[in-house]
Parts: structure tokens; C-alpha cells; sequence
């Protein structure tokens, strides 16, 4: 019976993020490019394949050809890999940009350029005015005394 907490394709992939991002610190320079950080890897349940997850901070040149530029270092991050890992077979990787950061982004800007205090004023104040006139006459009533409501009561 496995007790594990996860499964073998999720520990080998945490440990292929963890000797990746060892490699990107200590053996490679891949400075050339921007600050790179894998983010995440998705292994098939046979662990023959690994797909890595990237973003770049400040990049110094377009991301389609950082991508490239990655898979062509596939083998030098095998090699790596393969002193690390105690598996039969090295996965074969492939890196993908991973732009979950420059959505978010995207995002935050639209919430910010629209107005929600139209919304705020019209649909949720007089809500809370009816709960707090009904707790203060809730208040009142038992004569009980709240710090927010001091004074009111």
C-alpha cells in the first residue's frame, strides 16, 4: 500500500525543479537571456518525459527565441540531470514559457483602470447600512454595548 502523500511522477518532478534550478545556478550561464527561473515540471506517469515551465525577468532578447535557444541545451541539462537522478533513464525535457506572470499582470491593470465605486455605492452600502441599523437596533434592544457601535447605542 503506497503512503506516500504523492505520487512517484510528482516526487521525481519536484526533484527535476530542484536539480534544474541547481544546474541554472551553479553550472550554466544562462544570464544572456535575462533572469530565468523554472517555475514548474509536469513528468508522465512513466517518467520518460518532463515538460519544464520558465519565465524571464527583464529579457534581453524575444522570448520565442530564448525558447529555442533553451531546447537546443535539452542534452547539456540531460547530462546534468542524469548524475543527479537515480532513474533508469533520463527524461527526455522540453521547456515551455510559462506567461501565467504577464497574465496576472494584464489582469491587475484592467482592474485597476475600472471604477468600482459606482458598483460600491449602488449595490453594496445600502446593504451594509440595513445590517448595521439592524444591529444597532438589535444592540439597542438587548442594551448591549459595542466598541464599534459606542456612542450609537
Amino acid at each position: 500500500m503506497n503512503n506516500k502523500p504523492f505520487s512517484r511522477s510528482e516526487r521525481v518532478s519536484q526533484q527535476v525543479l530542484k536539480t534544474i534550478n541547481d544546474i541554472l545556478t551553479r553550472e550554466m550561464d544562462l544570464r544572456k537571456y535575462g533572469f530565468i527561473t523554472f517555475s514548474s515540471v509536469k513528468m508522465t506517469a512513466d517518467l520518460k518525459h518532463a515538460t519544464l515551465y520558465y519565465s524571464v525577468l527583464n529579457p534581453t532578447k524575444k522570448i520565442e527565441i530564448i525558447n529555442e535557444e533553451l531546447n537546443l541545451l535539452v542534452p547539456v541539462f540531460r547530462k546534468f540531470l542524469s548524475a543527479s537522478l537515480n532513474l533508469r533513464s533520463t527524461p527526455t525535457l522540453k521547456f515551455f514559457y510559462d506567461d501565467s506572470f504577464e497574465q496576472f499582470e494584464k489582469i491587475d491593470k484592467l482592474i485597476k483602470k475600472k471604477d468600482f465605486s459606482i458598483y460600491w455605492n449602488k449595490v453594496y452600502e445600502p446593504d451594509y447600512l440595513k445590517f448595521d441599523n439592524y444591529l444597532l437596533s438589535a444592540l439597542k434592544n438587548n442594551n448591549i454595548h459595542h466598541k464599534r457601535f459606542k456612542g450609537n447605542a
